[in-house]
């Protein structure tokens, strides 16, 4: 694994120098970016600023947005000379099968999942991933990857992944008991630094309070760093009518099981009877529609 991250970082050394001086020198973001990141500094509304860090963030997965020209163009070169690389690694990873690749084809899928195919290379990736999931079954990396390629499943029409999370008191629910007797759920991943997962969450509300003695349930999952603080705040100033845990600082890595990324949040509509995702991130109108429809 060392070799490997070695002889990565001796490919990709030029292109990283080039970078660092780029950004030293302020050439980094672009008109644009630069201009998101003032307003956001500038925003004293909490729940604006944090949806205009929220763009900001979301520019990485449009570097030519996010980065000015000069600095875009030294990015652009890295990327495909790192393309490369990954390509020929993984190559060498599928014939000849070693433990020592691991970690290697454990990023590249993780980073697959999170930020999309950046090196071009989808069908490789997890060709050699689904090899050393069933290759090396007992080692805890790739066991875990192994899960990772189940989350992938996270589709409309197939089934649900439970797990068991906490309250903000520490008290562990199972997420299949609690939705047990329902007609049909919502499951909201969130963050309280999400601006649009907290508006989207609010927005649920009055269709919550409308048919919870109908059928319906929702289950919030909040996914937090380092304390509780900020999200018993979210709670209280939002009015969260539901249950609400935490996976805090991705203990349990709820984001990766249910296909989530890196995002700030996700929600999903089930239908616990047959354990089905009927929708996934849905507007609020097809959630309203859902529910009216299970809980007649």
């Amino acid at each position: 694994a060392d070799a490997i991250i070695k002889r990565g970082r001796e490919a990709l050394a030029q292109y990283s120098e080039q970078l660092d001086k780029l950004r030293k020198e302020g050439h980094y973001f672009s008109d644009y970016a630069t201009e998101l990141q003032e307003r956001a500094r500038a925003e004293e509304d909490p729940e604006k600023q944090m949806s205009l860090y929220s763009e900001l963030n979301n520019l990485n997965f449009t570097p030519e947005k996010r980065y000015c020209p000069e600095y875009y163009e030294v990015y652009a070169q890295r990327m495909k000379a790192e393309e490369e690389l990954t390509k020929d690694i993984l190559s060498e990873a599928e014939a000849n099968p070693s433990i020592g690749y691991a970690d290697y084809v454990e990023d590249c899928y993780t980073s697959l999942q999170d930020w999309g195919d950046m090196y071009n290379a989808r069908e490789q990736i997890e060709r050699v991933a689904q090899l050393y999931a069933e290759k090396f079954p007992n080692n805890n990396k790739m066991k875990r990857l192994g899960e990772y390629i189940e989350a992938s499943k996270i589709k409309v029409g197939n089934k649900y992944v439970d797990f068991t999370a906490p309250d903000m008191e520490g008290k562990m629910f199972c997420f299949s008991e609690m939705i047990k007797g329902s007609r049909i759920v919502v499951l909201d991943l969130w963050a309280s630094w999400c601006g649009p997962c907290r508006s989207k969450a609010m927005k649920n509300i009055p269709i919550y309070e409308k048919y919870k003695d109908k059928g319906m349930c929702v289950v919030s999952v909040a996914r937090e760093h380092n304390n509780l603080k900020d999200l018993e705040r979210a709670v209280e100033k939002d009015g969260y009518k539901w249950p609400v845990l935490v996976e805090l600082d991705d203990r349990i890595n709820l984001w990766r099981q249910y296909n989530a990324g890196d995002s700030g949040g996700s929600i999903y509509v089930i239908d616990p009877a047959t354990k089905k995702i009927l929708a996934i991130n849905p507007a609020t109108e097809e959630i309203e529609t859902l529910v009216k429809e299970y809980c007649k």
